[in-house]
């Protein structure tokens, strides 16, 4: 069969990516970055990887989306959060089409002095093939509302520094020539184990890979 090989963010990884390892990291298993009250819940919807067990640094980050005036949210979050580490994080996933991320498989991470950064895990539903019927909005609406994206989108600039970062992702780095490259390199690579794997998504038909 085929197996996809998945790196564990932790103290390991963020040293490999010249990141100081000594902050506080999340892995966000259920979360909406919504305030939630006991911190006891908290613990629930994000487990803590590396730190102590306090959770007031996520807890801080949390009321800050939720409370902030709109006035003084540009400001505030822009010294928060990493927001061109954001928009690109969102970016790429809605471009890969990835429909398993906005409240699950990535990571909070604060480095010490520093400001809070998203980081991608568990992409295994990226590429799928279905019908693209949603604009920009949909996580800002409806069942897949996302707060943190939905208040980042109602500031102008920032709203307008994400549609710059997904042109830049589209035409500079994930341009078609290159992603078919990669993919047909990476088809020829696993085509025959991949037909013979009938444990894969849509498996019940050999040739659906």
């Amino acid at each position: 069969g085929v197996y996809l090989q998945k790196e564990q963010i932790n103290k390991s990884f963020l040293r490999r990516i010249n990141i100081d390892d000594e902050g506080d990291l999340f892995k966000v298993v259920s979360g909406t970055l919504e305030p939630l009250g006991d911190e006891s819940l908290y613990k629930g919807q994000y487990e803590k990887k590396e730190g102590n067990d306090d959770y007031s640094t996520l807890i801080d980050l949390i009321y800050l989306i939720d409370t902030c005036t709109q006035e003084n949210f540009p400001s505030q979050i822009s010294q928060t959060v990493d927001l061109r580490n954001f928009a690109s994080w969102f970016a790429l996933n809605n471009i890969l089409v990835n429909e398993d991320f906005y409240t699950r498989n990535y990571y909070l991470y604060k480095p010490p002095n520093k400001k809070w950064i998203f980081i991608p895990w568990d992409c295994d539903y990226t590429l799928r093939y279905i019908k693209l019927t949603e604009s920009i909005e949909m996580f800002a609406k409806g069942d897949n509302i996302h707060p943190f994206y939905s208040r980042f989108m109602s500031i102008p600039q920032f709203r307008v520094a994400y549609c710059n970062r997904i042109n830049q992702i589209l035409f500079m780095y994930l341009t078609s020539s290159y992603v078919s490259e990669i993919t047909d390199s990476l088809y020829r690579l696993i085509e025959r184990d991949a037909k013979c794997d009938m444990w894969k998504m849509y498996g019940e038909n050999p040739e659906s890979f």
